[in-house]
């Protein structure tokens, strides 16, 4: 039987490791998400249907901001969510909406044409971040 050569030193030894980063996912209790709300609705209410839309189907908000009019579909009670990041799979995925965000999307969609963005500034123009008052609300509800 042949015999395996021995190491005296691992050859990956001098490589530093690099660290990993796997948060775990947190989400919001019923108890936390009513405060949130509470806050949104005194502080910014304009941006309800943006925070009732969001909660029930998880997305972020980079694909929150590039929901369009016309990515609910009402047959399948489904809206599509664009993608950006994924490398080998579809640039879409449906996500099931509750009635809250049915009625969030059709008061995003209000008055607008399809291929509009759906999320919009209180002022007018697209949103395009959502720290100037979602970080301010999160932080008055409790920071988390």
């Amino acid at each position: 039987m042949p015999s395996i050569p021995f190491l005296a030193l691992n050859p990956a030894a001098g490589i530093p490791r690099l660290r990993e980063d796997n948060p775990a996912t947190r989400f919001l209790s019923p108890a936390e998400e009513e405060k949130l709300a509470a806050v949104v609705q005194a502080m910014f209410p304009e941006y309800m249907p943006v925070l009732h839309l969001a909660i029930p189907t998880e997305t972020r908000t980079s694909e929150l901001l590039r929901s369009q009019v016309g990515d609910y579909d009402a047959d399948s009670g489904k809206l599509r969510v664009r993608q950006k990041k994924v490398r080998n799979s579809s640039a879409f995925r449906y996500v099931a909406l509750t009635p809250i965000a049915v009625a969030a999307y059709k008061k995003l969609s209000s008055g607008k044409q399809p291929g509009d963005p759906l999320c919009s500034k209180i002022k007018g123009g697209d949103l395009q971040d959502t720290r100037y008052w979602f970080d301010p609300c999160v932080k008055q509800a409790g920071g988390w």
